[in-house]
Formats: structure tokens, C-alpha cells, sequence
């Protein structure tokens, strides 16, 4: 029953998102021709473009912009939406556990945000690709992503398992809070306070392991740290999953 999940937060992803990745790659190709057109080998903008130049310049920035926020706010809305919106009902009526439910939700949100770093690098690729300089840098990155992993692979995989944690406690702390929201009225003031104030708390026992962690190897920090928000992410699932179970009547 996952994967029948997973494929329908999939559809919703690539019907939401299709449109703009091809509206962002449009404007990268505009903004890359005007790149080559309007600049000269001094890097100096053509008068004639100048407008249309910074037209599209700010165009691609704020087009970058919008999908990093797209993506951080859309997995949350679809979860709020779905669970506790008018699409509930139909959550309540799938014979689906809720720990499938809430499960299929991260890993479409942890596939959303890889295709948006994927769109975005390629955009930054397709830029910059052509000018004097770019092949050797380029080369020059794969060579060193290529030697961390083949000489510093455990600090690669402590850096995978923090990041992987840090998702999962980020994306549980917006479904937690959507979910207190839910549970309290929907109170907007209620909700800041609830959620600043677990804000607050994180900044001060981060700063406190962050201390205790002082003088650790880079390995032991990043595991130091992806521990916590493990923690963090499994307290923040029971607290969501609690919420949703009662809420729809699942199991």
C-alpha cells in the first residue's frame, strides 16, 4: 500500500512542479544566450541589453528562489492539506496504517527536494558552462568529490547520516507543528508561539552539544549531531503520528 501512496504524492509532485522546473530551465536558456550576447570578454554588460539583461537576471534569481521555497513549503501544505483538510476524508477511508501514511509523505518530500537540487544545479551548470575557466573548474570539483569519497569516505557518510537526520527532524518539526495546529483550532498565534518556542529550545541544546562536542574529530561532530536530530525526529514522528492516528481513527 505504500507504493500506491507514494505513486499518488508523485503525480501531485510532478503536476506542481513540472511547469515551473520548465518555466526555470526557459529562463536559464534566455538569461544564458543573453550571457553571450550582451557581455563582453571583460565582463561588461552591452548598453543595448542592459535592461533585458537585468530583467532576466533578476528573473532566474527570483525563479531560484521560488523553488527552494516551493519545495521547503509544499510537502508541508500537501501534508496539512491531505490529513487534515477536505482531501481527509479520504485518508480516513484508505486501509492504510498511519505510519504508511506519514512515511510516504518524507519520502516524497526527500524526492522533491532532489530533483530541485538536481534542477538547480543543472541550471547553474548550463550558465556557466562554455566560459573560459568553467571546463577546469568543473573538472576540478569531480576530481575532488571523487577523491573525498575514495579517501575520506567515512567523513562522507557521517556527513550523509547528519544530513539524513537533519531532514528527516526538519520535515517532521513542519508536519508536527501542522499537525498541533490542526489539534488546537487551527489558532495561528498558538501555533508561532508552539513553534518558536521549539525553535528557541533546539537553538539552546544545539549550542550545548555544539560545546560539548569541542575538540571532536569532524566524524564524531557529525555523528554527535546527526544522533540528536534522530532523536529529534523520532520524538517529533511519535508526536505526529499520535495526532494523526487520533485524528482520522487509523491504526
Amino acid at each position: 500500500m505504500l507504493l500506491t501512496l507514494l505513486k499518488h504524492e508523485y503525480k501531485y509532485i510532478i503536476k506542481t512542479f513540472t511547469f515551473i522546473y520548465a518555466v526555470f530551465f526557459a529562463i536559464t536558456l534566455v538569461f544564458k544566450i543573453l550571457l553571450h550576447i550582451a557581455v563582453d570578454e571583460h565582463g561588461d554588460v552591452s548598453s543595448s541589453f542592459t535592461t533585458i539583461f537585468v530583467i532576466f537576471a533578476v528573473m532566474w534569481y527570483v525563479s531560484f528562489f521560488i523553488i527552494g521555497l516551493m519545495t521547503i513549503t509544499n510537502n508541508t501544505r500537501r501534508f496539512k492539506k491531505s490529513m487534515f483538510g477536505p482531501e481527509g476524508y479520504l485518508s480516513n477511508t484508505l486501509p492504510v496504517t498511519t505510519t504508511s501514511l506519514i512515511v510516504a509523505k518524507i519520502i516524497a518530500g526527500a524526492t522533491n527536494y532532489v530533483l530541485s537540487y538536481i534542477a538547480i544545479l543543472l541550471s547553474v551548470n548550463i550558465l556557466v558552462i562554455g566560459f573560459e575557466g568553467s571546463n577546469k573548474a568543473m573538472k576540478a570539483i569531480v576530481d575532488g568529490v571523487g577523491e573525498l569519497f575514495s579517501d575520506h569516505f567515512d567523513i562522507v557518510f557521517a556527513f550523509f547520516f547528519f544530513s539524513a537526520a537533519l531532514y528527516l527532524a526538519f520535515i517532521l518539526y513542519c508536519y508536527m507543528l501542522s499537525s498541533i495546529s490542526s489539534m488546537i483550532g487551527g489558532s495561528k498565534a498558538k501555533s508561532f508561539g508552539i513553534g518558536f518556542g521549539l525553535f528557541i529550545l533546539n537553538i539552546l541544546i544545539v549550542s550545548a552539544l555544539s560545546e560539548a562536542l569541542d575538540g571532536s574529530s569532524t566524524i564524531g561532530i557529525f555523528f554527535g549531531m546527526g544522533t540528536y536530530y534522530l532523536i529529534v525526529a523520532v520524538i517529533e514522528f511519535l508526536v505526529v503520528h499520535n495526532i494523526v492516528k487520533n485524528k482520522l481513527n487509523l491504526q
